[in-house]
């Protein structure tokens, strides 16, 4: 089991991170890349770190639980080009992935022993952050999520702002998770000391077209 005080490090404390971070009885660091991100940081209860500071990037690392959610670009995971090796000393490693490894499963489902096939670049890239986490850390942790909705980022804001449109593909469903729901999943497993690859969704895959309707 975890102990819940332990720190939390975000490597890319985006919109789910931020959210595990306010539950999470520990305290949470952030890396950084600017002194814009720095301040719209400093906003929240994480403490940043420049992702230029190998001693405070260390510092933060050491006894944390490593949570990575920056996305992979063309040069691969920049969070394992940073902390790669140094991962050892991390208390565990979590690395958010997508159900977008999958690839079309032509409306299927994908259980977390289904073969990954992705089918683009972006998903490639993926499956190569994986395989990377996994071979710094055998007991990394891979979470795969699907399509992420919460306050400012639902159908119900599309609609308010007028954005929402009803883009009808034959065939095409995904599931969905709510923030909370990601952050809460996420403590869970990292509490209870849980490792392997996890799909961290609903089990109500809908086409989105049929999501915008209900919502208006």
């Amino acid at each position: 089991m975890t102990d819940a005080s332990q720190p939390l490090f975000l490597f890319g404390p985006g919109y789910s991170a931020q959210v595990l971070a306010r539950i999470w009885a520990g305290k949470a660091y952030g890396s950084v890349r600017s002194e814009d991100s720095r301040k719209a940081l400093e906003k929240t209860s994480i403490e940043a770190v420049s992702i230029a500071d190998q001693v405070g990037l260390r510092t933060g690392l050491s006894g944390a639980h490593l949570i990575v959610s920056a996305a992979p670009g063309e040069d691969g995971c920049p969070a394992l080009a940073k902390l790669g090796d140094m991962a050892n000393i991390a208390a565990s490693v979590t690395y958010l992935s997508t159900t977008g490894v999958y690839g079309d499963l032509d409306g299927g489902w994908a259980m977390e022993w289904t073969d990954t096939n992705p089918g683009s670049d972006r998903g490639y890239r993926r499956v190569a952050a994986e395989q990377g986490w996994l071979e710094v850390r055998s007991d990394a942790r891979i979470v795969r999520l699907p399509g992420i909705y919460g306050p400012g980022r639902s159908a119900f804001d599309r609609l308010q702002k007028g954005t929402a449109r009803r883009i009808v593909k034959r065939g095409h469903v995904f599931s969905r998770a709510h923030v909370d729901d990601i952050a809460g999943g996420l403590k869970a497993l990292l509490l209870s000391g849980s490792t392997g690859v996890f799909n961290l969704c609903d089990e109500e895959a809908a086409p989105p077209q049929d999501v915008i309707a209900y919502a208006a």
